[in-house]
């Protein structure tokens, strides 16, 4: 993407505000320096760089990757411990985006309605 013209790249920039009023417009943002400045566009791609995951919550309970994260089935998102899932960042995906974020928590929601019925099935 750095080679595309029309792709500019301001690293460092910290995103403060998006603006517009019947859709994206411009975004504010704040450089190293604590300097605000703000740039007209016409979308914005947020993407989260650097981030870990914050899994000590569950002191040990779920099992673990070797980089901190909440090890998954990716096919239905389900943890090592029966009738769990996750999604999202902690689950540490390559492209850490909103969008996959979503799109595994609805595979999660499914796997987890699926999860119930059978259980409920089983009780009568």
């Amino acid at each position: 993407m750095k080679d595309e013209k029309k792709i500019e790249h301001h690293q460092g920039y910290r995103g403060t505000e998006i603006r517009g009023r019947d859709g994206v417009e411009a975004i504010a943002a704040v450089d190293p320096s604590g300097n605000e400045r703000v740039f007209t566009v016409a979308g914005v791609f947020i993407y989260l760089h650097g981030t870990s995951p914050i899994t000590d919550f569950l002191a040990g309970s779920l099992e673990l990757t070797p980089q901190g994260c909440l090890k998954v089935n990716h096919e239905e998102m389900s943890t090592s411990v029966e009738g769990v899932y996750a999604a999202g960042d902690v689950t540490c995906k390559r492209i850490r985006q909103a969008v996959i974020a979503v799109a595994e928590g609805c595979v999660a929601s499914i796997s987890a309605g699926r999860f119930v019925s059978k259980k409920a099935r089983k009780a009568k």
